[in-house]
């Protein structure tokens, strides 16, 4: 009877063992979750960061092209390219004048990305614009052209 009472000591040590072990790699694991998912989260912000980033930076290559155009006087004809996607994704360019509902005088840019939208605006020197007012970054063959007639830029897209 004794030598049963040890035997089954002696197995119930090994089973709390066995136990103790599993109860610590688990704990491993969720913890090694837990950092893994804060350096996840990490990363998702500092690729919004940038993709705002490059949302700013394309729309002052509008706002630039515009107030070149009117810079350069009566006659100008220009090309610019401008890219068809920003983090791969589309985006929409509103540009404002006096007789349009938007604010005139301002260029607006806007991509929707998966978790929230990036949304810039930059002022222009000229409220007289014409042409294609919003374009989709889709639409976008090669290039945008740009005329500057009487101090009024007229926009179209190629």
């Amino acid at each position: 009877m004794e030598q049963e009472k040890l035997n089954l000591l002696q197995s119930n040590k090994k089973g709390q063992a066995a136990l103790e072990f599993y109860i610590y790699v688990a704990a491993f694991i969720f913890f090694l979750g837990i950092i893994g998912l804060i350096f996840l989260n990490m990363g998702l912000d500092e690729s919004e960061r940038r993709e705002a980033e490059l949302v700013y930076e394309v729309g002052g290559e509008y706002a630039d092209m515009i107030n070149f155009a009117l810079i350069a006087g009566d006659g100008f004809q220009g090309k610019f390219y401008v890219p068809k996607t920003i983090n791969n994704k589309p985006y929409d360019i509103m540009f404002g004048n006096e007789s349009t509902s938007q604010v005139s005088g301002f260029v607006i840019i806007n991509t929707k990305g998966s978790r929230d939208e990036n949304a810039q605006s930059y002022s222009l020197n000229t409220k007289n614009i014409s042409g294609r007012l919003e374009i989709n970054s889709t639409e976008i063959i090669n290039h945008i052209l740009l005329n500057n007639t009487n101090g009024t830029i007229y926009i179209q897209v190629n």
